[in-house]
């Protein structure tokens, strides 16, 4: 493996037989935009690519987190002409493709399903940098020409790539970008108050998320994480057909270690209580299965694909700031590795555990639930329901908030990343802690001008303007109206019954059988009618009471 330059890039170049294997990477992605500008990267990415025209050999693109990139693989002539004109297209999108592919996105976003660390990112981060994967790409509808334009231009230089090459490095490569700077790593938000913490998942899954130190202490502990899942809940118990686990390097020293099974409905606590105890405890990994785990390792390294993803690796590395790792370096670390580090790792890994379960609370384990809510609403103005339930809006001078059955969700124009303004009038107003409150003029009875304060109150910048079928437009649950008008009636049925009813009458009653034992026994008629009326008035009375306390009740219902 040696390094090189072509035309300002750092090339790192792995001679290898076969065909030629290179990878143009990006110091930008997902996590460098905004939630108002998501999707940015990925169109330039399409414009690129379509600027190339069809091609005959395995050639693709890419938008992560962090890193964008341009994959091929061909003979070294075919992978110069790629490069080049990747390149070249950078430099100069076809920008009236833009609506071209703004469609071509979106068709792909809504064929895209979400995975456990899409799902995850937002309970850890938030609506800022790493937890925009989980939300839609805004931007895609809005940004205009000369914004997507500024963007390329802005980040993909030369400056801020760095090229991998298995195999041969074509003669008379050129890569013309123009210049610029190296974009630094974006800091990772936290808006989770404690961990480990759990938020709820889909049914029938349920898994982890963690960040740790990145070395090879880490990438073997997810090795026996995967091995310890697989034994545990399916070999074992039979509780799951699916069970995996993986490292992933992140960023400033950091890695990101996940983990998943499945879970058979009848069995989802069995399941999720082998999980977590799993993930709590590492007496199941021992210098036997450690043996192993470094072995397996090690086998992979004689793969022929290590030589491809340790040079893209290095590179990334390069491009990321990180310290590049070369074989020597991993073949290194997994002799001098022990089982105190791994376990170690254990410890860290589940210390910083986000956990996804599927209607399974986790306090019994130690952790806390993710904040789902606000405390509290903004002062402000209130806009009832339209459906005559107890949830409404409040709109205020420093924020919006809603409230529904003793949740609330509150953002302040400050904190505002996003606002949805739908052209059929309703609104979504994101905060930066993944937050949202929904402005439905067809839900809560919230007029025109108000919308339009709201506009007015947040950064002009976080403003999308978005289409929206008819049939996406929220409506009031008439079914919900109906229950609430069924459950009124029947409160106010008990209310005129015991208190205009049952209740007086059973005090007449009371009294009129008070009033005749006490004539029975001034007349000194027989003891025995006189103790079956003392115990007709003591029964009544009891009834009586009864009668006070569920009046009471339903007085104030």
């Amino acid at each position: 493996m040696r390094q090189t330059v072509v035309d300002g890039v750092p090339v790192v170049v792995t001679p290898a037989p076969g065909p030629v294997q290179a990878t143009l990477y990006f110091r930008v992605g997902q996590a460098d935009e905004t939630a108002a500008t998501r999707g940015v990267t990925h169109l330039v990415e399409h414009l690129a690519l379509h600027g190339l025209g069809p091609f005959d050999h395995r050639s693709n693109g890419g938008t992560g987190q962090t890193v964008t990139q341009f994959e091929t693989t061909g003979t070294p002539d075919e992978v110069a002409t790629f490069l080049t004109g990747v390149c070249r297209s950078l430099s100069a999108l076809r920008l009236g493709r833009l609506d071209v592919e703004r469609r071509v996105l979106r068709t792909e976003e809504a064929a895209r399903e979400a995975d456990l660390e899409t799902v995850s990112a937002r309970w850890r981060h938030g609506a800022r940098n790493y937890g925009l994967i989980s939300y839609a790409e805004f931007g895609v509808g809005t940004l205009t020409a000369d914004a997507v334009d500024a963007w390329a231009t802005s980040h993909f230089t030369r400056d801020n790539a760095v090229l991998a090459i298995t195999g041969e490095l074509p003669a008379g490569l050129t890569l013309p970008l123009p210049s610029g700077v190296r974009r630094p790593m974006p800091a990772a938000s936290a808006i989770l108050p404690v961990t480990p913490a759990y938020f709820p998942g889909p049914g029938g899954w349920l898994g982890v998320t963690s960040m740790v130190d990145r070395g090879t202490p880490a990438s073997l502990y997810a090795r026996l994480l995967h091995r310890a899942l697989m034994r545990s809940l399916r070999t074992e118990a039979g509780l799951s057909y699916t069970t995996a686990a993986r490292y992933r390097v992140g960023s400033a020293g950091r890695a990101e270690i996940t983990a998943h099974a499945d879970a058979d409905a009848g069995h989802v606590e069995e399941a999720v209580d082998l999980f977590v105890r799993t993930l709590q405890s590492g007496d199941w990994i021992d210098e036997a299965e450690l043996a192993r785990a470094v072995q397996d390792a090690r086998t992979a390294m004689a793969e022929p694909s290590f030589a491809a993803g340790a040079t893209r690796r290095w590179a990334q590395d390069i491009l990321c700031g990180l310290p590049p790792r070369t074989r020597e370096d991993i073949a290194a670390g997994l002799k001098a590795v022990s089982l105190a580090d791994v376990a170690e790792v254990a410890r860290a890994c589940w210390a910083n555990a986000l956990l996804m379960l599927p209607g399974v609370r986790a306090e019994r384990y130690g952790c806390e639930r993710a904040p789902m809510s606000s405390r509290a609403v903004p002062p402000g103005r209130r806009f009832a329901a339209r459906d005559g339930g107890r949830a409404y809006l409040v709109v205020g001078k420093d924020g919006v908030g809603l409230a529904d059955e003793g949740r609330y969700a509150t953002v302040r124009y400050t904190d505002c990343v996003l606002l949805v303004r739908h052209t059929d009038g309703g609104r979504l107003v994101l905060g930066a802690d993944g937050l949202g409150v929904p402005l439905e003029p067809e839900v809560f009875a919230v007029d025109a001008a108000t919308l339009a304060s709201v506009d007015a109150a947040v950064n002009p910048a976080v403003i999308v303007d978005r289409e929206r079928d008819a049939n996406d437009i929220p409506r009031p649950d008439r079914a919900r109206r109906r229950d609430r008008r069924i459950r009124a009636a029947k409160v106010a049925l008990h209310r005129f019954w015991h208190s205009r009813v049952a209740f007086p009458a059973a005090t007449l009653t009371v009294m009129a059988f008070v009033l005749v034992a006490l004539c029975a026994g001034s007349t000194g008629s027989g003891t025995g009618v006189l103790r079956v009326l003392v115990a007709l008035g003591g029964l009544l009375a009891f009834l009586g009471g009864l009668l006070v306390w569920r009046h009471h009740r339903y007085a104030h219902w």
